[in-house]
């Protein structure tokens, strides 16, 4: 079957026909350390699942407005159920 579909925050290796849709992420997270400065803000936490991929990479971009910004990593925890 061909059927056309869309991943969004997430990306996958580009393999044949594979197209990744990419978002500045960096800049995103700058864009809300501006804001977040602009309203006074010196230091902000940042909470996330993890710390790879695009979570970095916004963390990195408030980072970068926002030098004294924290990163607090929480586990999800999934249970199944047999």
């Amino acid at each position: 079957m061909h059927i056309p579909f869309v991943v969004y925050d997430g990306y996958m290796e580009s393999l044949g026909n594979l197209v990744n849709i990419e978002v500045n992420h960096f800049d995103g997270g700058g864009q809300v350390g501006r804001y977040l400065k602009s309203r006074g803000h010196k230091t902000v936490l940042c909470i996330s699942d993890n710390d790879i991929c695009m979570d970095m990479e916004r963390f990195m971009g408030l980072k970068s407005e926002i030098p004294n910004a924290e990163l607090m990593i929480i586990m999800q925890w999934i249970l199944f159920n047999s």
